[in-house]
């Protein structure tokens, strides 16, 4: 299925369903065809209008899937260092727990997305407690493992070993 587009051979082999923004050559699209090296199976943009600019895709790089988000220099201004003492109070802020899934019995570990959500909300989506408009529950999702949590415990990390360095324990 091709929609704003006639071909989408130029996409990747054995494609199945493309949507070509109007002035883009980036599709969305869902191919069961292989690359060579990589390739993008799903593309993500954002905005409407003049104003569309790629979000992120689902690419295949060899025998590896990568979930991406838009991250080139190119895309990005007022670069600055996050230090430890903008992480620091991000990492406290965090509750790790171990938990019950109702679904299914298993323990798991990780967190609960509305508290996560109060420290690092771009990280998740929902509201706590939503419903539609019959009662029925909206769950939240997380993402704990996105760039912008990354980039507080890289930062943290890097905080810890240079206190360690300078007290030389490290």
């Amino acid at each position: 299925m091709l929609l704003g587009t006639t071909s989408a051979s130029t996409y990747g082999a054995g494609g199945k369903f493309y949507a070509l923004p109007t002035g883009s050559t980036n599709p969305t699209g869902i191919s069961t065809g292989t690359w060579s090296t990589s390739g993008n199976a799903i593309n993500f943009f954002s905005g409407v209008g003049t104003g569309v600019a790629y979000a992120g895709a689902i690419t295949l790089n060899g025998s590896i899937t990568l979930y991406t988000s838009a991250s080139d220099r190119r895309l990005k201004t007022n670069i600055v260092p996050i230090t430890g003492v903008d992480s620091g109070p991000i990492i406290d802020a965090l509750n790790p727990c171990s938990f019950t899934m109702i679904s299914n019995g298993s323990v798991e570990k990780g967190f609960i997305a509305d508290e996560f959500q109060n420290v690092i909300s771009s990280s998740v989506f929902g509201l706590p407690n939503q419903v539609d408009s019959n009662g029925n529950p909206i769950y939240q999702a997380i993402d704990s493992a996105s760039p912008e949590v990354i980039a507080y415990l890289v930062a943290e990390i890097k905080s810890l070993r240079a206190r360690l360095k300078a007290a030389n324990i490290a």
